[in-house]
């Protein structure tokens, strides 16, 4: 690709996150597959990403979503499922997503974790599951 065309974009997604207000699944999306490849652990014959992963989300984009929010967990999961696989990565477990409220946040922040580890994904009035 021509460097005129790289810079072009680079601005361009600049001035997109700095001028959008509302969070787009995508972003979502690009969030936890920045957490699977921070989180991966290898082994000498096998590669693992993390499974379990919590997304709190700035009030309003959370409130805003919440009605879709099964839906994009579903659609996440079956991307996730794909790039990992994409990677060559095998997840350590079950894949599971969570969506929660976060106070002061003005991205969302996501958790990553392996079955079995201390973040545990459990539903309560103001979180989502997904397995």
């Amino acid at each position: 690709m021509p460097r005129l065309t790289l810079m072009d974009m680079a601005i361009g997604q600049g001035l997109d996150r700095l001028f959008r207000n509302n969070l787009q699944p995508v972003d979502l999306a690009k969030a936890v597959q920045r957490a699977v490849l921070k989180n991966e652990r290898r082994t000498l014959s096998r590669a693992y990403g993390p499974n379990l992963f919590k997304v709190k989300l700035p009030q309003a984009d959370y409130q805003r979503l919440e009605p879709v929010l099964p839906e994009i967990e579903r659609d996440i999961l079956a991307w996730l499922t794909q790039f990992m696989e994409g990677q060559g990565l095998e997840p350590f477990g079950v894949l599971g997503l969570a969506f929660s409220p976060g106070s002061d946040l003005r991205s969302p922040k996501v958790e990553a974790s392996f079955h079995g580890e201390e973040l545990c994904l459990r539903e309560s009035e103001n979180t989502r599951v997904s397995n």
